[in-house]
């Protein structure tokens, strides 16, 4: 399974990752929701006024609030808020039958990200890829 959807979610979240504090840059329930930002638009465009990229904190609590959100965008916004708090309670039946590709395999690469984190080669500088191991 490939670690990112196509390059542009590997470069948007390469992107916000930079913009996060150095504790930020580190923590999988932060990086799991940078993730699923940088994989989907319209989770981004949702949780961005209640995310700070300069400090990393994310209010969850109001955007789970918001009305009228489409059922898929729901699920995936339960997942991030899920991965990034344990707040929400996400069933896997509800990613299963809620969620159409790629969403269900940006799902899952979430899943993994906040299990395993994630691992960049530091040592050469050359090499900017960051792998999902």
């Amino acid at each position: 399974m490939e670690p990112f959807i196509d390059y542009g979610h590997q470069n948007l979240f390469r992107v916000i990752r930079g913009q996060l504090p150095e504790e930020g840059r580190h923590d999988p329930g932060v990086l799991s929701l940078v993730y699923l930002m940088a994989g989907s638009e319209a989770l981004r465009t949702l949780v961005s006024p209640y995310f700070d990229v300069d400090t990393g904190r994310f209010d969850w609590r109001r955007v789970v609030e918001q009305p009228n959100v489409p059922h898929e965008l729901h699920v995936l916004l339960r997942l991030a808020v899920e991965l990034h708090s344990g707040e929400t309670g996400v069933l896997i039946m509800d990613l299963v039958e809620g969620l159409e590709e790629p969403y269900f395999s940006l799902a899952l690469l979430a899943i993994r990200l906040r299990k395993q984190g994630i691992q960049s080669d530091l040592y050469n500088i050359g090499n900017h890829d960051m792998m999902i191991t």
